[in-house]
């Protein structure tokens, strides 16, 4: 854990302690943004995710959480958005370990395939500790995520960074998912 001054540059002092401690992972709070669009006015969230290669959990403001205020966790469904890219395997692989990590019955994970034909090949570790589900649907990849999302504990989804003008101006996938998720969104980097 580490606490940021709120003096200067809250991205920067982040990324320095981030750089200096090297994590697994980050765990950062986020808030939905009101006012100017967000590619006028980034959250610090967003933004120190975008410069760390660990993996991040964003924990929207008033989200259902899986860990109760007397600390039971609760974890019974992950749902991971799959695309032929970025590649998903890696989040896949988390997905497991989360449930096994956390699950007290087998926790259903769901490979959500959006507008595709195809479900990408993937490694399915075996597990006693998970079943998997199928979902393929079609229509807008976000809204179709966040859909779904409101049946799921926790939302894993594989990220490759940026591409091109329009997803800076628009935001990528993940930054428009971890805005209007329901639950915890953990981005993990494509390997």
């Amino acid at each position: 854990a580490m606490k940021v001054s709120t003096r200067g540059n809250p991205v920067r002092a982040s990324m320095q302690q981030i750089r200096k401690q090297n994590p697994d992972l980050v765990v950062l709070a986020t808030r939905g943004r009101q006012g100017l669009p967000l590619w006028l006015k980034p959250s610090v969230a967003q933004a120190i995710a975008r410069r760390t290669s660990a993996m991040t959990l964003f924990v929207p403001r008033g989200c259902r959480g899986i860990v109760s205020m007397d600390g039971v966790i609760q974890l019974r469904r992950i749902l991971i958005p799959v695309d032929h890219q970025p590649n998903a395997q890696e989040a896949v692989i988390r997905a497991v370990r989360a449930a096994e990590a956390f699950g007290d019955e087998p926790v259903e994970i769901q490979l959500l395939h959006v507008n595709g034909s195809t479900l990408p090949q993937l490694s399915r570790p075996e597990s006693e500790a998970c079943v998997w589900r199928e979902l393929g649907r079609e229509g807008d990849v976000t809204e179709v995520i966040l859909d779904g999302a409101n049946e799921a504990d926790l939302i894993v989804m594989a990220t490759e960074g940026r591409h091109g003008f329009v997803d800076a101006v628009r935001g990528s996938v993940t930054e428009q998912v971890v805005r209007g998720a329901p639950c915890p969104v953990l981005a993990v980097p494509a390997r």
